[in-house]
């Protein structure tokens, strides 16, 4: 059992091991005003490219991704988002190649902001397998109207070929 708090951190985990597995049987905590947690399993047999397959949820609060991702921070000033977005994830495969792993991911929010506009009832229904990304669904009403897109790229592709189709009403 790990249990980790510091300004505006928390982090409470229970792992056990059996040779070169690691069974993650929690894995929660939050970061300022967003939350986490995970479950699964995580094969060390090649240290240098771990394989994970991990189940879990994000509470994302919006305006914390700035702290993070401070390398980006004139694009996220300007982007200025805002709102809680939930996350529930399914993530497997090696960890350092992301582009191939097997994922599938559904967000929703109930309100949220970019660029100064508000948005409401968000859902996003994303999977990636063999390569390829896929946003199934997406939804958000916007101002009365709504937004309905799907999306699809080849992300081995060197120049990700991809689909992109909206409806606006």
């Amino acid at each position: 059992d790990i249990s980790i708090e510091t300004s505006g951190i928390s982090l409470d985990s229970v792992l056990s091991f059996n040779g070169k597995l690691i069974k993650v049987s929690k894995f929660s905590g939050s970061y300022y005003l967003s939350e986490f947690s995970a479950s699964g399993d995580i094969d060390i047999t090649q240290a240098s490219s771990p394989k994970v397959n991990l189940t879990g949820e994000l509470l994302i609060e919006l305006k914390d991704l700035k702290r993070p991702l401070n390398k980006f921070k004139e694009q996220l000033e300007m982007i200025n988002p805002s709102g809680k977005v939930k996350a529930q994830f399914n993530l497997s495969g090696s960890i350092n190649d992301l582009k191939n792993c097997n994922a599938k991911v559904r967000l929703s929010g109930d309100s949220i902001s970019l660029y100064g506009l508000r948005g409401k009832d968000l859902f996003l229904n994303y999977t990636q397998a063999d390569g390829i990304a896929n946003v199934v669904s997406m939804r958000l009403s916007l101002y009365g109207g709504s937004v309905n897109a799907f999306f699809r790229a080849n992300l081995r592709s060197k120049d990700y070929p991809y689909l992109f189709q909206a409806n606006i009403q």
